[in-house]
């Protein structure tokens, strides 16, 4: 069987004209059935196709990703929209499907994914969102203008959670997005770097602006599951639009590493008995780690492990293994996949499933401060 990923677009989107022509309810409009109302052929579509599927999930794609912007977002007196958070729960109720709170203000601040959202809907539901709303303890993250650190991100998260609960099953992963332009730049952004897709995933971008919706592109992905794909993430999300470009093809390929350490790092974690613990510094000793993690190796291995006694050999040995890998500019030998650890952490974002619940679950929710890191300041930009 296969499961589906749904990624909701919300301005243009779910929030389109006949939703924003209606009266604004005392401006509680998005907490009522509004968005039913005027997505229902749409959702009626949607609830037929769910039916082929053997489980169906659903992200937020909006540049919503933290209250902030939510909040600073609800509209004017004629065109009231409220939040993006209330309307995807009501959506994915009326669907009957699992809606996962991940958002990047989480992810960029270290926090276990679906603290922000909680944090968030509770303001919404409690009436501070509107009567007297406060910024103050909701994490926050740089603006992503074009999406597509958002799309890297839940398509990573998508393959990750997929894994531990679905081993072995194809994704077909779908975006509704209203702005044409944006889908064109993903698409080509996509299907220039289709290694940022995992293998056995289907991303199809459609648009929808409260019309019929469209199939615009169906990219395959080519690539692998990224574990550390957080940090990638907060990497695309601090650099400009021709960075990220330059960054996705450089920097985020598996079959191409770039720096001698991870050369060293993938020596060592081939050959744990060769590994001194002891003698090496921290950051070396980290980066085998997580490289045995990437390539399904046993990272216990170099635990008390201990060199031979020809360190000198051992040296050698490692040199011409770091030479011979300079040559093949290959991180992975021909053949080799990377598989995916189902050890879960909820401390460790990015790694595993986090947050997940269905819509209609109001409890098991968590609470976390959230982190003093400060993204770049937001600049004014429109919404989709």
């Amino acid at each position: 069987m296969t499961i589906r990923y749904i990624s909701f677009g919300i301005d243009g989107g779910l929030f389109n004209k006949n939703y924003l022509n209606a009266d604004h309810e005392n401006f509680a409009k998005h907490l009522g059935n509004a968005v039913l109302v005027h997505n229902k052929a749409f959702l009626d579509t949607l609830k037929e196709q769910n039916k082929h599927f053997d489980s169906v999930y659903a992200f937020l794609y909006s540049n919503r990703q933290s209250y902030e912007v939510d909040l600073t977002n609800v509209g004017t007196h004629n065109r009231f929209k409220g939040s993006a958070f209330s309307t995807i729960e009501t959506v994915c109720q009326d669907l009957g499907i699992v809606f996962d709170p991940f958002l990047l203000a989480d992810l960029y601040n270290q926090l276990p994914y679906g603290t922000a959202f909680n944090k968030a809907i509770a303001e919404v539901k409690n009436g501070n969102y509107i009567d007297n709303p406060d910024n103050e303890g909701h994490p926050t993250c740089p603006f992503d203008q074009d999406k597509t650190a958002l799309l890297f991100a839940q398509l990573q998260k998508a393959a990750v959670d997929a894994a531990t609960q679905h081993p072995g099953e194809d994704i077909v992963f779908d975006v509704f997005d209203a702005h044409q332009p944006n889908l064109e730049y993903t698409k080509r952004f996509f299907s220039e770097n289709k290694h940022l897709i995992p293998k056995g995933v289907t991303l199809n971008l459609n648009h929808y602006d409260g019309g019929e919706p469209t199939l615009c592109s169906s990219i395959d992905g080519e690539g692998v599951v990224y574990f550390n794909f957080a940090k990638h993430t907060i990497k695309l999300l601090e650099k400009g639009f021709s960075e990220r470009e330059e960054y996705a093809k450089l920097s985020i390929h598996p079959e191409n590493p770039k720096t001698l350490m991870d050369f060293v790092a993938q020596y060592f974690a081939r050959h744990p008995d060769l590994f001194q613990e002891e003698r090496v510094p921290t950051e070396v000793t980290e980066r085998v780690q997580l490289t045995c993690r990437e390539l399904g190796l046993d990272e216990t291995a170099l635990k008390g492990s201990h060199a031979p006694s020809d360190a000198g050999s051992a040296a050698q040995e490692g040199e011409k293994e770091v030479e011979k890998a300079g040559d093949s500019q290959h991180a992975l030998p021909a053949g080799e996949s990377m598989t995916v650890n189902s050890q879960t952490s909820p401390s460790n974002p990015g790694l595993s499933q986090h947050g997940f619940y269905a819509a209609d679950d109001k409890e098991g929710q968590e609470k976390a401060e959230p982190s003093t890191k400060k993204p770049s300041p937001m600049r004014s930009c429109t919404l989709f």
